[in-house]
């Protein structure tokens, strides 16, 4: 008996042997889990995001996202911008971005974008809208001075809106506002306080029979005789002077130009046709425009410098040395209040010029109040520019005037076609400067040009008195009407 124990206890001890080696190859791996979570705010491209500092993911858009390398169950994860998005800027932050994973997948991981729009002015007050619906709010300069502003857009279409106060000619406040997506343009410089000057000089060595207008900014003419003098009010420094002599006929004989004029203060130019004239001689054409009725063609010089040359029968300046400058064609319709306006580059003669303006839409639906303006409603056709434009020049009894350029992008507007003009009064600094029960003159405009919002900021520089009209080759068309308010 003894004998046959001893013989089952080495097989015993194989038994308890082979079933534990079985167990071990039965247990299974340990558990991995994706990690991910959701993106908000972003209209930039270039967004990449890390976790544990590898793993890129590209970001094209909003919505959620995985990583594609599972984490082990009990390990860490991190999640991190590795490169924030551009075109338009803006800064990504994360939240809920690290821990440790605990037996389910990671999907409360939230990146946040913040739109960042960057503006640098010297105007004498800033209002920003954050989203179509935001309040408009006087902002402050970075680090609380200076002229740099970097502003957040937090809107999720990245909608945003820009107030400034100009004050560039006597008696006029202009309030330029600007309204578009981060994906229209991201930074902005200007407009500002420009410097002033006060032009003025004598005329002398006329022909006989002969008279001369001098031309400054968008001032009217001051005309002459032999051995006048002209005298501007404040006018920006950046501007073009011109000199012109008219023969009996009215016709334009010769001319001489002073560009670039920046000079604060006096600006003396005596204007002597006894020398070389800068423009010799001109050459007639005709401009005419179907559905209109007026017409009439300006020279415009690269720094706003207006001069009339006609209407239906026009006079060209035949010097191909001048550069930067435009001869603008409009035409209007009086009874719809309709206009269209067309620039082509004065460098060559354009020669004879003709438009159709039958087919610009009517401003319909317009309400007139102090302080706001509502119900605006300008559909354009198929053949009308792009971006939307808005204007409206308030006067109350010269020389109270106060005027207002909006543009507004294709992008910020959307398919709706009406547009109120934003509501200012609760910005600190900004006051609504008609007398009460005093009637004030209005004059509201919608129109379509065929510029982008960048473009507009490049044209205008810091003087939005220029925005967008003086290039060559832009088209404008407004729809226009008049009305009155007591305030």
């Amino acid at each position: 008996m003894f004998r046959i124990i001893l013989r089952f206890i080495p097989i015993i001890i194989v038994l308890f042997s082979l079933s534990g080696c079985g167990g071990e190859s039965n247990n299974s791996s340990p558990s991995t889990y994706t990690i991910g979570g959701t993106v908000s705010g972003l209209s930039g491209s270039g967004l990449v995001l890390k976790n544990n500092g590898g793993d890129d993911l590209n970001i094209s858009g909003n919505g959620g996202f995985t990583f594609s390398a599972a984490i082990t169950d009990g390990n860490a994860y991190a999640v991190t911008v590795s490169t924030q998005p551009s075109s338009p800027a803006q800064t990504c932050s994360v939240t809920n971005g690290s821990g440790t994973v605990s037996g389910s997948n990671v999907t409360n991981v939230s990146i946040s974008c913040v739109g960042k729009f960057t503006l640098t002015t010297n105007s004498d007050w800033v209002a920003f809208q954050d989203g179509p619906g935001g309040t408009w709010t006087k902002v402050t300069p970075d680090g609380g001075s200076g002229q740099v502003y970097t502003l957040a857009v937090t809107d999720p279409d990245g909608k945003y809106g820009i107030a400034f106060h100009t004050n560039y000619r006597d008696s006029f406040d202009g309030i330029v506002i600007m309204q578009a997506t981060l994906s229209d343009a991201d930074s902005l410089i200007g407009p500002g306080l420009s410097c002033t000057t006060n032009p003025n000089g004598t005329i002398v060595n006329l022909d006989a029979g002969s008279s001369a207008r001098v031309y400054a900014s968008t001032s009217n003419a001051h005309s002459i005789v032999e051995g006048g003098t002209f005298n501007f009010n404040t006018i920006p420094c950046l501007t073009d002077i011109f000199g012109l002599q008219y023969n009996g006929s009215n016709v334009i004989t010769e001319g001489q130009f002073t560009r670039d004029s920046n000079v604060s203060g006096s600006a003396i130019r005596d204007f002597d046709f006894s020398q070389s004239a800068d423009i010799t001689g001109t050459t007639a054409h005709t401009f005419s425009a179907t559905g209109a009725d007026y017409t009439g063609v300006d020279f415009v010089s690269n720094n706003g410098t207006y001069i009339n040359l006609g209407s239906s029968s026009w006079q060209a300046f035949n010097d191909g040395t001048i550069t930067g400058d435009r001869y603008r064609f409009g035409a209007a319709d009086n009874t719809s209040g309709t206009v269209q306006m067309k620039y082509i580059d004065a460098s060559t003669d354009p020669g004879n010029q003709s438009t159709d303006i039958s087919n610009i839409s009517a401003l319909s639906g317009v309400t007139i109040a102090d302080p706001t303006t509502t119900g605006l409603s300008y559909t354009p056709d198929a053949s009308s520019p792009p971006l939307r434009y808005w204007y409206f020049y308030y006067e109350q009894g010269a020389p109270i005037t106060l005027n207002w350029d909006m543009f507004v992008t294709v992008g910020w507007m959307g398919a709706a076609t009406s547009y109120s003009r934003p509501d200012l009064t609760g910005v600190t600094g900004f006051t609504w400067e008609f007398a009460s029960s005093t009637p004030v003159s209005v004059q509201v405009s919608a129109g379509m040009i065929n510029r982008t919002m960048s473009q507009v900021i490049a044209d205008a520089g810091q003087d939005f008195s220029k925005v967008p009209f003086f290039k060559a080759g832009v088209v404008y068309e407004q729809a226009t009407t008049l009305d009155s308010f007591t305030p």
